[in-house]
């Protein structure tokens, strides 16, 4: 049977009829109607109401699509509450309808005429339509409308309707009692800082205390009234426990310090407004309002790193729940892609080069000189097409000023690109291949400069020459002539559940007999690695997840080796390696930690098969 809709006089019910009653033999019917309407936007409506009945299947009338909760509806007018009688919330998309309508709630066939309904602000819906609902119902209230966030058309558009859902989880949302920090309260909580990942993923840090000492439940909610349970990691404050006059041998074993990552329904544009609440296990809550948000990815990467210093020896809660999604999500939400600025090419390029060399620049741009000095007399280079990254871009004007004379200087071709944000090693060296005129890549740190020339030819000569070949890589040597680089294997230190890159020989005189034997490898290092562009891009490039410069090319050696590809050290072709200088060796400590995490995380049982094929473990 087709359902009913009918105008009626405004706050009169409606009912809607549908198949039969089995149980009776009757038609079934729901009856209901929305109450109060709110135009949140131009794309979104929200309405509540109140309905009584089964559900029912709508043959005739299209129901607009909705999202909604249900609720025992209060007692009062014609329709006394009852256990039938339900209340809901929904959220319409589209503008209000201009004729009478069908909303689907819970799967009945609730009608919306525009006539009969009170048209009202986001705050009035919340006093007039969901007053009297208890606190669960309040907190999926406010949930269903901050999921709504995702509906808004664009930007400006998101954030107008992020200012009416905050509006409207500020007149419904049970508040606990705001934390007084004081040593007489027997619950502290403060939240130092909210990071954002992406508008979807934050990333917080604070301390909560409570005096029974025992576990407490934390919850964030976003300005828009998203309400996420966290997991945080713990870690010590002392500073927190003196102040709360915690003797001394308590102040470093107790834990009230926390840091959480976490994910929201749906994205949340407004940088004040978010509230974070404790309860205790006797149910005692008090709430704290955190700090605008922090959006600068450099500074919420440095900062998620820098709490790498909390991590618990032997246990990787930390890094596993919380470093590792949230600088992930700060990879997934830059990326290289749109991050090129400017491209200038000095020079008359090489008409068809086989080879293209890309090298990222981080601050120290003296090595470009240098770099250019030993390339100068080496025809191989001059035929090549040569990319200059730059991944530091305060840096461009003076990059721009160095660049012209030294190519007047010496003549040879090359390109300088100039990202819009630190990318680090990964992504900047993805974005230069990502303009690669040759068929073969030459991956090249700025602090490598060659021995003699015929480096370049003797390396692609060996590489087309070698079926199966992924990856290549030269010995390189420190200044006293010691190898730096005779490939790449894995290590696992004693008491140690991570495997780490280590150099087949280094430390060793460049003439060690078994330096000078060309031989296949697990992996090869970064700093100079060739690679056909093919496979470069059958593999997605250089994985962006690590932290500046440290896994990336022994990840991508594997992950070429899932192509079937071998990576091979050649020992005719010695080049020297400043080792570290292109990159600050106190970043490095810093991201070491995470990266070799991430690196046993992702390829531990290849690793460890690797190694057992080469006898070393």
């Amino acid at each position: 049977m087709a359902v009913e809709a009918h105008r009626v006089r405004p706050g009169a019910a409606v009912e809607a009829t549908g198949t039969t009653d089995h149980r009776t033999g009757r038609p079934a019917v729901t009856v209901g109607r929305v109450e109060f309407a709110c135009r949140l936007d131009e794309a979104t409506t929200a309405v509540s109401g109140w309905f009584s009945g089964p559900a029912l299947p709508d043959r005739r009338s299209r129901r607009l699509a909705t999202r909604a909760i249900t609720f025992a509806h209060p007692a009062g007018g014609e329709h006394q509450a009852g256990p039938e009688v339900r209340g809901f919330l929904a959220v319409v998309a589209g503008p209000p309808p201009a004729e009478a309508a069908v909303i689907d709630v819970a799967g009945r066939p609730v009608p919306f005429d525009p006539a009969g309904a009170e048209f009202v602000d986001v705050e009035s819906l919340a006093w007039l339509g969901l007053a009297a609902i208890g606190p669960a119902d309040r907190a999926a209230a406010t949930g269903l409308m901050a999921a709504g966030a995702d509906l808004a058309a664009d930007d400006m558009a998101a954030r107008r309707l992020a200012v009416e859902l905050r509006r409207f989880r500020d007149a419904l949302r049970e508040r606990p009692p705001h934390c007084q920090i004081s040593p007489e309260r027997a619950q502290g909580l403060f939240v130092d800082v909210v990071y954002r990942i992406d508008g979807r993923r934050f990333y917080l840090r604070g301390w909560a205390r409570d005096a029974s000492g025992k576990d407490v439940t934390l919850s964030a909610v976003s300005p828009e009234g998203a309400r996420v349970e966290l997991a945080p990691a713990r870690f010590p404050r002392p500073d927190v426990e003196e102040f709360y006059g915690a003797p001394p041998d308590r102040r470093h074993s107790a834990r009230p310090g926390f840091v959480a990552y976490l994910e929201l329904p749906a994205a949340s544009h407004l940088d004040e407004g978010w509230v974070v609440e404790m309860r205790n296990a006797a149910g005692t809550a008090v709430e704290t309002v955190a700090p605008a948000v922090t959006r600068d990815p450099s500074v919420v990467r440095s900062a998620v790193l820098a709490d790498l210093a909390h991590e618990i020896p032997g246990n990787d809660a930390l890094v596993r729940h919380h470093t590792y999604p949230a600088l992930a999500g700060l990879r997934d939400a830059g990326g290289w892609a749109g991050a090129i600025d400017t491209v200038t090419q000095h020079g008359t390029p090489p008409a068809d080069p086989a080879v293209t060399v890309i090298v990222p620049l981080y601050r120290r741009l003296d090595f470009v000189e240098h770099q250019l000095a030993h390339f100068v007399d080496d025809p191989d280079l001059a035929g090549a097409d040569l990319i200059y990254v730059l991944d530091s871009p305060e840096d461009a004007a003076a990059l721009a000023d160095l660049a012209r004379p030294l190519h007047r200087l010496y003549g040879l071709p090359f390109r300088t690109v100039v990202l819009r944000r630190n990318l680090g090693f990964a992504d900047a060296n993805n974005a230069g291949a990502s303009l690669a005129r040759g068929r073969l890549l030459l991956l090249l740190n700025s602090d490598v400069v060659p021995d003699r020339p015929g480096w370049l030819s003797a390396m692609t000569d060996f590489y087309d020459n070698t079926p199966g070949a992924g990856a290549v890589g030269p010995k390189l040597v420190y200044e006293d002539g010691s190898i730096q680089h005779g490939g790449l294997y894995f290590v696992r230190p004693e008491g140690s559940p991570w495997w780490e890159n280590a150099h087949y020989h280094k430390g060793l005189h460049r003439s060690f007999p078994p330096a000078t034997v060309t031989r296949r490898v697990p992996g090869v290092t970064g700093a100079c690695l060739l690679v056909a562009r093919e496979h470069f891009e059958a593999v997605g490039g250089l994985s962006g997840t690590y932290v500046q410069g440290d896994y990336e090319d022994s990840d991508l050696c594997l992950r070429l080796a899932d192509l079937g590809l071998d990576c091979w050290y050649l020992a005719d072709v010695e080049l020297y390696h400043l080792e570290g200088q292109s990159y600050p060796t106190a970043l490095r400590r810093l991201t070491s930690r995470f990266n070799t995490w991430l690196h046993t995380h992702l390829w531990d049982e290849r690793i460890t098969a690797v190694m057992d094929r080469e006898g070393t473990r």
